[in-house]
């Protein structure tokens, strides 16, 4: 997955919910890049995606949910 810059952050934090297993989005990883690869993730699952941004003020509220259906 890929985003779009955030202007001052230090680092992102990548949150997933897994659509029928996960009762809130809990966060997975985090990079200094803005795209990270995730793996690991059951075959055939609904998976949904936020990224936030973090820098020394704080963490940002996340950004738009994207959902994708594991290969």
């Amino acid at each position: 997955m890929d985003w779009d810059d955030a202007l001052r952050a230090d680092h992102y934090r990548v949150w997933i919910l897994i659509v029928g297993t996960d009762n809130d989005f809990r966060a997975v990883e985090t990079v200094t890049d803005s795209d990270a690869t995730l793996s690991g993730l059951p075959s055939g699952s609904t998976v949904k995606i936020q990224v936030t941004s973090v820098n020394g003020a704080g963490e940002s509220g996340a950004g738009p949910i994207a959902q994708i259906v594991v290969p």
